[in-house]
Parts: C-alpha cells; sequence; structure tokens
C-alpha cells in the first residue's frame, strides 16, 4: 500500500515538473510573439511618421494645434 501511495506520488511529481518545463517553453514563446509584434508596430509607426512627415503633414498639425493654443504661438 505504501508503495503504491510512493508511486503515485513519483508519478504526479514527474507529471508536475513536466508542466512546469511546458509552462516555461510557452512562456518563452509568448515573449517572443510579443517581441516580434512589438516590432511590427514600432516599424509601422516609423513608416507612418515618414510618410507623413514627407507629405508636409506636421505644418497643418501644427495650425490645428495652434487654433486650439497648443502649439508654439505665432502671435502674441
Amino acid at each position: 500500500m505504501k508503495q503504491d501511495k510512493d508511486r503515485i506520488i513519483a508519478a504526479k511529481n514527474l507529471e508536475i515538473q513536466e508542466l512546469k518545463a511546458k509552462m516555461e517553453e510557452m512562456a518563452q514563446e509568448f515573449g517572443d510573439m510579443l517581441k516580434e509584434t512589438l516590432d511590427k508596430m514600432r516599424e509601422r509607426i516609423e513608416i507612418t511618421n515618414t510618410s507623413f512627415e514627407n507629405d508636409g503633414g506636421s505644418l497643418p498639425m501644427m495650425r490645428r494645434l495652434e487654433e486650439f493654443n497648443l502649439g508654439s504661438p505665432t502671435k502674441s
């Protein structure tokens, strides 16, 4: 009877170790996916900023901010 309990406990401990290893692997994969997503978002933001600046988009934005007194004042 004691041997059966010891065998069950050993099997459960092995299962726990396997599940811990699997969780660690999944956490690593998730971290990699988040980093990849962050890199893609950063790249898209840079592309958007570059195209916005090349289209002269910053001037109209400054005018709109000035209308709401949020940009640098041009009149005193």
